[in-house]
């Protein structure tokens, strides 16, 4: 008898610590997950652009779309830019959420030629995003009028053929 004295308390100690957590028929209530926190995105209109030196790209829009509510304004700053080579508006410049801002690249006949990444970086108080453009500087030392635009024309005063003696002019037209 005194081994069951004994036990009894452990299995009815157990058996409590063992339902204790099981919720008992209690209503449990969880908090709905909080509303996302304001924020903006950032886009160009196009991902690349070509430009011949000496030349000015079309215009390129940047927007800035407001995400969960978000309405303030955008400091947006362009940066790798080649030498030789600028933005208008100049880099600096405020967005408002909801806004597009066409943005002309130019480039000096100087500038520097190749393959080139601009990003831009839009921060608007602790949030801060980016996006990349791919830029292109051409030579400009070639004509931009097409081989066809034009033709040169040559008189020759002797004959090409010598058996062609009554020849007197041949015309060529030369592309």
């Amino acid at each position: 008898m005194g081994r069951l004295r004994h036990g009894v308390p452990m299995v009815v100690l157990f058996l409590t610590v063992g339902c204790a957590g099981c919720g008992g028929g209690s209503a449990s209530f969880s908090q709905p997950p909080p509303p996302p926190a304001a924020d903006f995105s950032l886009g160009f209109s196009t991902t690349s652009v070509s430009i011949l030196q000496g030349a000015t790209s079309p215009a390129i829009n940047i927007t800035v779309n407001g995400l969960n509510g978000f309405t303030g304004t955008v400091q947006i700053t362009l940066s790798a830019f080649p030498a030789g080579v600028t933005s208008n508006p100049a880099s600096p410049f405020a967005v408002a959420a909801g806004a597009t801002v066409p943005i002309l690249i130019g480039a000096a006949a100087n500038a520097a030629t190749g393959n080139f990444t601009v990003f831009a970086q839009g921060t608007s108080g602790g949030l801060s995003h980016g996006t990349n453009l791919a830029l292109t500087i051409q030579t400009a030392a070639g004509s931009t009028l097409s081989r066809m635009a034009y033709a040169r024309r040559t008189r020759l005063q002797r004959p090409m053929i010598p058996s062609a003696s009554r020849v007197t002019g041949i015309w060529l037209t030369i592309r």
